[in-house]
């Protein structure tokens, strides 16, 4: 009996099974669609960033390069405390209680666990992209300008596509990090809002259902691999579009 309940899910029934039972497809797209939101906004707050570290002097890039490095000195699960205080009633429903705007708790919800997501996953995202921009000469930029480009036309025309290896790099990292992640959701969302790695603990921990949990943990790995061959994909269409143009 026991060997049969550790059985690896091997036959496609597991699959069907778990694929059918309106629990396990929304979940999946949940996470894909919260894992996908953790990524962009990262780019979107790691970028502008990561081009401060650049251009800073060098107190400031000591300084952003610590506040980068210092969470990774800190444990998840201390960080993910802490957002738990600060979103059910700390400094972010102070601010806004000053505008007279009473704020809900943004605990429990999908908004609450993406920002905690975000805080955790911005070095992934800051590191790569200030690798990318260290590797873009600085004279280029001034030789836009003196051709007659204006200074936000030269930054998106020649910098920021010399930057798409640690943009690319970025968002593949984040999204996969976050395909697979636990604490902040555990801890900060609810369980109608679960995500795959809960739902895979609940199967071990709760139902001890083992084959579906070793089912759910195969889709996870192969949507890990489709998305890494994906993006690999994207790359080499990325750079080949340079060395396209420069043998024509």
């Amino acid at each position: 009996m026991i060997a049969e309940s550790i059985a690896l899910p091997l036959g496609f029934e597991r699959y069907l099974v778990l694929l059918g039972d309106g629990v396990t497809v929304p979940v999946i797209l949940r996470t894909l669609l919260m894992s996908a939101l953790a990524a962009a906004f990262t780019l979107l707050l790691g970028y502008p960033y990561a081009y401060w570290m650049l251009t800073g002097n060098a107190t400031t890039k000591k300084l952003l390069l610590l506040m980068v490095l210092l969470p990774f000195w800190l444990s998840v699960m201390a960080r993910t405390f802490a957002w738990f205080v600060i979103l059910r009633d700390g400094p972010i429903h102070m601010v806004f209680r000053l505008f007279g705007i009473d704020l809900p708790s943004l605990l429990g919800t999908p908004m609450g666990v993406t920002i905690a997501m975000v805080q955790v996953m911005l070095p992934f995202m800051v590191l790569p992209l200030y690798n990318s921009m260290k590797a873009v000469p600085d004279n280029q930029l001034t030789a836009a300008r003196s051709l007659g480009a204006s200074r936000t036309k030269a930054f998106w025309m020649v910098f920021f596509p010399q930057t798409g290896n640690g943009v690319m790099a970025g968002l593949l990292l984040v999204f996969v990090l976050s395909l697979g992640f636990y604490v902040a959701p555990a801890l900060l969302g609810s369980p109608q809002q679960s995500m795959l790695a809960q739902l895979i603990a609940r199967k071990v921990q709760v139902l001890l259902d083992l084959p579906a949990a070793g089912a759910l943990s195969v889709m996870l790995i192969i949507a890990l691999l489709a998305v890494s061959l994906l993006s690999w994909a994207l790359g080499r269409i990325v750079m080949g579009r340079p060395a396209d143009a420069h043998s024509n």
